[in-house]
């Protein structure tokens, strides 16, 4: 191997899955450099991380501390959060099977360790780019990680403190212009009583807080037209194509990573859904809602060009299926690529216990499964791992993560598990 030269040894390694190439950069410190070298990171490696199926990041807090606690952290029926603990980052795997596919645990990080500079406050995931994870910490501490170095960063306080500043929505994003990564904040100038009681309360007023990596300290972007103050949305945003996404009051409404300015976004037509989230299937843009009877998925064919949304998935019924088990609701989390990369997949949870739901959206299938039952979920994200190393944006603020390996007992999602929904 040492006679072969670096452009034969890049290429190989390219090819390569994350966890072959991780054990490559033990092997010898020329394996290492190669795989740390940025035409190595930027330009092979990560196109085809982009380009396969997507992992996911299951944010969860452990089961044996929350006695009554529902899946969003909470205690009670509205979802607010009220246990003081970071949780846990756990990394998971769609890998194919000839009897259907299995969910395989790689690795999970415990974000309330001690050797972390975490308060033990509960943690919100903002978003994931490029193999880098935001998450963020009370409304003003924001942190970013790599998993496969097992590193993460503290960004500076932000300048729009809690005191004067009610957070609104976050975001995580990549400029296609600069080749920044920008997290931004968005908040609403905080009113007093006496402000409120007399009418004089400015509720409008409203603005956009930036921070790119490898400065010093947040931007201001100062006062931004805004639909509304109080859709708060404790989930996380999506990035594509340099922009930043969100749903707000059921539109969707978009901040330009480039330009730097927030926007409203073409929307698909309105289907009376009030429940919506975003996500990105097939390298589109994505929309899916859904009611007590029925769900609707739109795809935007051309990035920007409202008549370019397609309603590509239209079912006239409800998420609660009748699985062997009888009736459950069901909570859409997030919109992922089939592993064969031709379907289309909803993840879901169990609102009242902690099992997810793997949906295919194009055949109207799906089968439940206990993945890492040891946690309750709060959010789940998807991921494409990479090899960009934090330090490029500040030594001094990277860290090492303390890890907890699990044995990879694969939970498998057998083909004769699959139940088809609808009534025939």
């Amino acid at each position: 191997m040492e006679d072969l030269d670096d452009y034969f040894m890049l290429d190989m390694l390219s090819r390569l899955d994350v966890k072959t190439i991780i054990y490559c950069k033990c092997v010898c410190k020329r394996w290492r450099d190669l795989v740390l070298d940025p035409h190595f990171v930027s330009n092979l490696h990560l196109p085809k991380s982009l380009s396969s199926p997507p992992s996911l990041i299951i944010h969860g807090l452990p089961r044996q501390n929350l006695d009554g606690v529902n899946t969003y952290g909470g205690r009670d029926s509205h979802g607010e959060a009220s246990v003081c603990s970071p949780g846990f980052l756990n990394w998971v795997e769609l890998q194919q099977q000839l009897d259907g596919c299995q969910l395989t645990h790689v690795v999970s990080h415990n974000l309330g360790d001690n050797r972390c500079s975490f308060p033990k406050i509960r943690m919100v995931t903002v978003g994931s780019v490029n193999g880098l994870i935001c998450v963020l910490q009370k409304a003003d501490a924001f942190f970013i990680f790599n998993p496969v170095f097992e590193e993460y960063m503290a960004l500076p306080r932000a300048q729009l403190v809690a005191e004067s500043y009610d957070w609104i929505h976050y975001g995580f994003g990549f400029s296609l212009a600069s080749g920044e990564y920008k997290v931004i904040r968005i908040c609403r100038k905080s009113s007093s009583i006496e402000s409120i009681v007399l009418q004089t309360a400015k509720s409008n007023h409203v603005e956009i807080e930036v921070f790119t990596l490898g400065t010093d300290k947040w931007r201001t972007l100062g006062q931004v037209p805004f639909p509304g103050v109080y859709d708060y949305r404790w989930g996380s945003s999506i990035s594509l194509n340099g922009h930043v996404h969100w749903i707000i009051y059921g539109k969707i409404y978009a901040f330009d990573l480039d330009t730097e300015t927030f926007k409203s976004f073409p929307s698909p037509p309105a289907t009376g859904d009030c429940n919506k989230i975003l996500g990105v299937l097939k390298g589109r843009l994505s929309q899916f809602s859904w009611s007590k009877n029925r769900f609707t998925l739109f795809e935007m064919r051309e990035y920007g060009i409202k008549d370019s949304w397609y309603q590509q998935v239209h079912w006239t019924e409800g998420i609660s299926h009748k699985v062997e088990s009888g009736w459950k609701t069901w909570k859409p989390l997030c919109l992922i690529d089939g592993i064969n990369g031709t379907t289309r997949n909803l993840i879901a949870i169990h609102v009242h216990e902690d099992k997810l739901l793997v949906h295919c959206l194009d055949s109207n299938t799906y089968v439940e499964t206990n993945v890492l039952p040891i946690y309750t979920t709060r959010t789940l994200i998807n991921y494409h791992p990479s090899f960009l190393k934090l330090q490029k944006f500040g030594v001094d603020r990277v860290h090492p993560f303390k890890k907890l390996r699990w044995p990879e007992v694969p939970c498998s999602l057998s083909t004769s598990g699959f139940y088809r929904g609808g009534r025939g």
